[in-house]
């Protein structure tokens, strides 16, 4: 991730709340005494503690900070104020036994306003809205009997991967993306994905790539100086705005087009099961659809086909790289899945409470992922 987008970029917000900054600094009531903050890096004027963060690999620098500060450090990035918390105790501690105190979220401006991820769960706001988009979602992905109902999409998309990777293996990130798309795109829109030019994949795939190229939240400027929304794209440390506009259009597309195609096969009758037309059948149940309730469901849609389809297929990318670098646990693993299931069929759920090293190694697998 990348903390700035130029100098040009810091400068101009510079010059843009210098003035606010020394208004409200003039203005400040007298405030009594609080409790000191935790220990940190040392901070600059209006930087804060951002100039010590390099380009890339930033979580190294801050599991630096814990070494150096502690399990609770306090940092400041430009005005924002941040903590960091390098501890699993200190982290179960807050965010499990005290989660009311600690589940809001800060305000960001890139994402959800310029790009157009607009109502999606990640970067709403602690509330009645944020506990609805909550619920849906476990509603739909930690009931057993809603995850049983996904269990026959997962054993024929299985069969169309491993023919795909039979037929051209030099492929395989091409059908571990096409693999993940194709369930998640059932399970959330009910639409069936027949090879890897699917409509929907592409408008999915150019709205992934098009936020990613435009950056990620709390690491361009604008998200901490919210000002910047209202430079012109031709200004100079404007040029985020020319990225933004593009991503806005594809977002757009993601939210649009196949909650439409549901939209459309609810009111005729022809709708199949799916994340989506469950939530509008619900609706429509209980009274008129509104245009919130719709911009609800297409933000909970889009942001659930988004994040599983990513995260699926980045973790099969890791498991490739993991078992050609030891070769040692990919022998263990073939072994213990050859004992247990034998040559005549492939694995299947009920198996795996027979398969411990096969578990141990999905686990370790997802650590690493969330690790990268």
């Amino acid at each position: 991730m990348t903390i700035s987008s130029g100098w040009s970029s810091i400068f101009t917000a510079v010059c843009l709340t210098t003035l606010v900054t020394l208004l409200l600094q003039a203005s400040r009531r007298r405030v009594p005494k609080c409790a000191p903050f935790p220990p940190g890096p040392t901070r600059l004027p209006l930087l804060g503690s951002v100039h010590l963060l390099p380009q890339q690999f930033q979580e190294r620098t801050l599991a630096e900070w814990g070494k150096k500060y502690g399990g609770i450090v306090y940092a400041k990035l430009f005005r924002t104020p941040a903590i960091v918390i390098n501890s699993y105790k200190i982290a179960h501690d807050l965010m499990e036994k005290r989660s009311g105190n600690y589940s809001d979220r800060p305000r960001f401006i890139l994402i959800p306003e310029l790009l157009g991820w607009k109502n999606s769960i990640v970067h709403l706001r602690y509330g009645d809205q944020f506990r609805m988009h909550r619920k849906w979602m476990q509603d739909a992905f930690r009931s057993k009997e809603a995850l049983d109902s996904y269990r026959p999409i997962q054993r024929r998309e299985v069969s169309v991967f491993l023919a795909n990777l039979l037929s051209t293996p030099e492929a395989f990130m091409a059908h571990f993306t096409q693999f993940s798309a194709s369930i998640i795109m059932e399970i959330v829109y009910g639409h069936r994905v027949l090879d890897a030019k699917d409509e929907f994949i592409g408008i999915a795939e150019r709205a992934g790539e098009a936020t990613v190229t435009a950056g990620s939240p709390a690491t361009m400027l604008v998200d901490f100086f919210p000002i910047m929304k209202l430079i012109p794209e031709w200004c100079p440390g404007g040029g985020f705005k020319t990225k933004s506009a593009v991503a806005h259009k594809y977002v757009s597309e993601l939210y649009e087009v196949p909650y439409r195609m549901v939209r459309e096969e609810t009111k005729s009758g022809t709708a199949r099961p799916s994340f989506t037309s469950n939530l509008l059948e619900r609706r429509d149940r209980v009274g008129k659809l509104t245009l919130e309730d719709e911009e609800n469901i297409k933000a909970a849609a889009a942001t659930v086909y988004s994040a599983g389809t990513e995260t699926t297929a980045t973790a099969m990318m890791t498991f490739i790289l993991a078992m050609v670098r030891h070769p040692g646990v990919y022998s263990k693993l073939q072994d213990e899945v050859d004992r247990v299931v034998g040559p005549e069929r492939l694995p299947d759920f009920e198996d795996r409470a027979a398969l411990p090293y096969t578990e141990c190694v999905i686990k370790e697998l997802y650590r690493q992922v969330v690790i990268a």
